[in-house]
């Protein structure tokens, strides 16, 4: 059931988009059509599974991998299916957005999410920041691998520190502040070119938009294990402590 409901988001989105270009002349319907999958898209899910195979998981890692990755098959399978049936151009080759206006939808992607998450109030405007500031350094860096992994940790370490200030779970601020940086778009764009039967640009946008997710993943990881070793040297010292208090 879960993934004919992904196949049934997808197939309704691209619907919604298309219909919508019937009165937007002007709409671009490949970005308006990822954009609109980004809310089913397993990305965050697949960050997770690389991470836990890292710390040793194979199981849970494995398992949440490959559901995620079915997901992201059928919600493309869907709106595959839809884009067949309405016999449209999808354009590949779409003119670059204004960086302002990329930056305003990562804010308000990051924000969108705070509320999804039920973060607290208080730290949902920060929580769009970062998501923004992640964006931008992944964009200063000409968004490859590398841009990933220092976009990822900038946003880790950030997001741990701001938790221990708001006393709050840092794996909730790391969620919707990495919103802007999961390639949902290579995600889409790898399951539409392979439902076309361009396999070639299929498994190089999957391949791309894999890497991504490894480096995000790593850059999760390696923030989680320092702040968790920092907790251990804290705690022992206040043991240690409190043992000559006694």
């Amino acid at each position: 059931p879960t993934l004919l409901n992904a196949m049934s988001m997808g197939f309704l989105s691209a619907l919604g988009v298309l219909l919508c270009s019937l009165f937007i002349p002007d709409l671009k319907t490949e970005p308006a059509i990822s954009g609109a999958l980004m809310p089913f898209v397993s990305g965050l899910a697949m960050t997770t599974a690389i991470r836990d195979t890292i710390k040793g998981d194979l199981v849970s890692g494995g398992a949440r991998l490959i559901e995620a990755f079915m997901t992201a098959v059928m919600l493309a399978v869907g709106a595959g299916i839809m884009l067949r049936m309405w016999a449209g151009n999808v354009q590949s080759n779409a003119e670059e957005i204004h960086v302002v206006w990329r930056l305003t939808g990562c804010f308000l992607a990051s924000m969108a999410f705070c509320f999804l998450l039920n973060q607290p109030v208080k730290t949902i405007p920060l929580s769009g920041l970062l998501g923004t500031a992640g964006y931008a350094i992944f964009m200063v860096l000409n968004q490859g691998m590398i841009a990933y992994f220092v976009a990822g940790l900038l946003i880790s370490v950030s997001c741990e520190i701001m938790a221990r200030c708001m006393k709050c779970t840092a794996t909730m601020l790391i969620t919707s502040c990495l919103i802007p940086l999961v390639p949902g778009l290579g995600l889409y764009r790898t399951m539409l070119w392979i439902t076309q039967g361009s396999y070639r640009k299929g498994a190089e946008t999957g391949v791309d938009a894999l890497l991504g997710i490894l480096a995000i993943a790593m850059s999760v990881t390696i923030t989680m294990l320092i702040f968790d070793g920092i907790n251990k040297v804290k705690n022992k010292k206040n043991a240690v402590q409190g043992g000559k208090i006694h």
